[in-house]
């Protein structure tokens, strides 16, 4: 578990353009995202995604999309602090400080519509843009 400030957002619909950075003095593999590209929304509705987290155990979740998750797994403490942010057009991001266990990770992303939906993790810190199996591989979540 690292700590980490993360934002997921959906991909966009057409093919990602790939860059090479030295992130924290390893070489990564980021996504060139400018800010004219359309980036759709999460597959999910914010009511969805509230619904299902709602029943996570040890969630906290206020109806503003705002919520604390915590856990223990292997006598090791985390917490997740985050904020649905919904749009005109659906839930557009979800963003996430704090650290979690891999099982944890897993559960929340399907919350969101993974793996059937192609995520991006933003790391807003750094501005940069990754493929959600490139975070796991940063994270060390595998």
């Amino acid at each position: 578990m690292i700590p980490m400030h993360v934002i997921l957002q959906a991909a966009p619909k057409d093919d990602l353009v790939y860059q090479v950075v030295s992130l924290q003095g390893v070489v990564r593999q980021v996504i060139d995202l400018p800010s004219t590209k359309i980036v759709p929304p999460l597959p999910r509705s914010f009511e969805e995604v509230l619904s299902c987290l709602e029943s996570f155990p040890r969630m906290f979740i206020e109806p503003d999309g705002s919520f604390v998750w915590v856990g223990v797994e292997s006598k090791t403490n985390w917490q997740l602090d985050g904020q649905l942010n919904d749009g005109s057009t659906g839930l557009n991001s979800v963003e996430i400080k704090g650290t979690v266990s891999t099982q944890a990770w897993n559960q929340l992303l399907q919350a969101v519509g993974w793996p059937d939906a192609q995520l991006l993790i933003q790391l807003p810190r750094e501005g940069i843009f990754m493929t959600e199996m490139e975070f796991r591989r940063f994270a060390e979540l595998s």
